[in-house]
């Protein structure tokens, strides 16, 4: 894994576990597991937590005995009841999808009421991201692709760019939301 991939899994792991008591048992789910290494770091705290994979595919998850759950993240419910999970994790994949609200909406209905959601993205409100968009109209690891590359539609797989603001805000109540 690339040091900065480790960097953001141990962040998200320890802020993930910073929310949970350890004593009680919990139930987690880790949408875009990859490999599974998300997975394992917080299986190795000593935590009771029980967790779920899902993901586009599973030959990439690399714990031998944890099932994948094979969801399209743009289109598909997620294949779990409401008010499932405890914990719900979901690093550096959001800025891979084209429909990402439809993958909040979800998120938010498979975690019980008190319940952790942790979301991790590239940080296009940084200086450089910043510096690049003012330079060249993209936002750091966005953009056109490299000249001379064969696929069309990549930018090493990023292409919704999402700032703080759309992640930041609180979870609607469920009696809040009022069709008018």
């Amino acid at each position: 894994m690339e040091l900065s991939t480790d960097r953001i899994l141990t962040t998200v792991a320890g802020v993930a576990m910073s929310r949970l008591r350890s004593s009680d048992a919990a139930d987690h789910l880790d949408i875009g597991s990859w490999t599974g290494e998300l997975i394992r770091l917080l299986g190795s705290t000593g935590s009771h937590l029980r967790s779920s994979a899902c993901d586009y595919t599973d030959s990439l998850m690399g714990l031998p005995m944890q099932k994948v759950d094979i969801c399209d993240l743009n289109t598909e419910s997620l294949p779990y009841e409401a008010d499932s999970f405890d914990l719900l994790t979901c690093t550096e994949v959001i800025e891979h999808l084209e429909n990402f609200r439809h993958l909040l909406r979800e998120a938010f209905r498979v975690t019980k009421p008190g319940g952790w959601i942790v979301f991790s993205t590239p940080n296009i409100l940084n200086l450089r991201s910043r510096l690049r968009y003012l330079s060249f109209g993209f936002a750091n690891l966005f953009g056109p692709l490299p000249v001379g590359r064969k696929e069309r539609f990549s930018t090493v797989g990023h292409i919704t760019p999402i700032s703080f603001f759309y992640l930041a805000q609180p979870r609607p109540q469920r009696g809040d939301i009022h069709d008018v």
